[in-house]
């Protein structure tokens, strides 16, 4: 008889993979922890597309009209950027503005520009200065040897890298988000194997990665909608800024919550299996040695080991001995 062990439990089955598409709801990202790749990997393209579709239509409406008005402001003399240093000999003041974006000049460094835009960018003398509403300012040197600023050159060349601007700017969005959204996904896939184990639920490293990828789809999209609420001037600046804190934390609590969704672990439960039929078995008490065969010992052999038969006396003589 052989005895052998087995654990019992709710599992996944081996080789069988969820459907997974919507990473809107718990449930819904649980589902990637158990699904393929590819759904994984369709849903970040595609969100990744309608974000980046999103910001350029922001830059498009918030910024290029400021550009193109900011250009027509540009005097028809000779002006540029020369040595890197700016060669203005007009007035300094503001080219063109709005509550989203101001470009000014400052050749003769004075102070600066006081303006109600979120963003403002001042020419100066040697550098680039950007400008925000909260405090925050940097300074970007010029690095040009030439580069005329007057109306006519500076209109030519914006009509000619309009075009490319707008492929890079939808280029640079798409691959940084999905950059960013993979170099996340492996950091969170730890934090999912911890609430899996402390919560006795089962999830293989994939599946955590996986779960950890959809659980950042929420957070997106609500940044995304943040930015349109900005450009339409439904929130402020620090609005937007809650808002972008805010995505990080979704992702956060979509991450926990669907981690603790996930399938439960298999719970380890003794279950004995015998080789043999049940009405076949027997107690190991009433399993009796075999007996062994009787051998024939001649008793009245003296050589034989064995003690001689008893002799039986009637009237004191042996029975079998006729001459007794």
């Amino acid at each position: 008889m052989s005895v052998t062990m087995e654990s019992r439990g709710d599992t996944v089955p081996q080789g069988k993979s969820e459907i997974a598409f919507l990473p809107f709801t718990f449930g819904g990202i649980a589902h990637f922890g158990y699904a393929r790749k590819a759904f994984l990997f369709t849903v970040e393209l595609v969100i990744a597309l309608f974000c980046s579709l999103s910001i350029l239509w922001f830059v498009c409406d918030a910024y290029f009209p400021i550009v193109g008005q900011a250009i027509d402001s540009l005097p028809e003399e000779e002006v540029s950027i020369t040595n890197n240093r700016l060669v203005w000999d007009e007035r300094d003041g503001v080219l063109a503005q709005s509550s989203k974006l101001a470009i000014s000049i400052n050749a003769y460094g004075g102070p600066k520009q006081l303006t109600d835009s979120d963003l403002t960018l001042e020419l100066a003398m040697r550098s680039f200065k950007l400008h925000c509403i909260n405090g925050y300012y940097t300074e970007i040197p010029y690095q040009i040897d030439r580069f005329p600023l007057n109306r006519q050159r500076v209109t030519s060349w914006w009509k000619a890298w309009m075009g490319p601007l707008i492929f890079w700017i939808i280029f640079i969005s798409f691959c940084s988000l999905v950059f960013v959204w993979q170099i996340l996904s492996f950091l969170y896939m730890f934090g999912v194997k911890i609430i899996a184990w402390a919560a006795r639920r089962q999830v293989e490293w994939t599946g955590a990665y996986m779960l950890s990828g959809a659980s950042l789809m929420p957070g997106a999209l609500l940044m995304t909608a943040g930015i349109f609420c900005y450009s339409i001037g439904c929130i402020s600046l620090e609005g937007l800024g809650i808002i972008a804190a805010a995505h990080i934390g979704l992702a956060w609590i979509f991450l926990l919550i669907s981690s603790l969704l996930l399938p439960k672990a298999p719970k380890p439960v003794p279950v004995f299996k015998q080789s043999q039929p049940r009405d076949n078995f027997e107690s190991p008490a009433a399993v009796r040695e075999p007996e062994e065969s009787p051998v024939s010992v001649d008793r009245n052999n003296p050589f034989s080991g064995q003690k001689p038969a008893k002799k039986s006396s009637f009237f004191g003589r042996n029975k079998q001995n006729p001459f007794s």
